[in-house]
């Protein structure tokens, strides 16, 4: 069974990251002034977010391992997230093109 951390984590986070994107979309109808606020807010959010699900991929991360091996377990899933993430910046212009 997933912890209630995690769980806390990963809506904390779902929650940041929706409200951002809706204050993304609702600030060209702002004044201005009141524009730079919200969206250094969203920012705010969004980098809160981040620290969220960063805890709650440590939490998963715990759940999963085996004794002794979270190290190896973060190691290997950080260069999935490298090739993955390369693979797409690869690919990305031939998609577009």
């Amino acid at each position: 069974m997933i912890s209630p951390e995690a769980k806390t984590f990963r809506f904390a986070a779902d929650l940041l990251n929706d409200s951002a994107l809706v204050m993304d979309c609702l600030s060209p109808a702002l004044p201005s002034t009141l524009r730079v606020i919200v969206l250094c807010l969203a920012g705010a959010f969004r980098a809160m977010c981040g620290v969220c699900a960063g805890a709650s991929k440590a939490s998963l991360s715990v759940h999963f391992a085996k004794s002794g091996n979270v190290a190896e377990l973060n190691a290997k899933d950080a260069s999935q997230e490298t090739v993955v993430g390369l693979f797409g910046t690869l690919v990305s212009p031939l998609v577009l093109s």
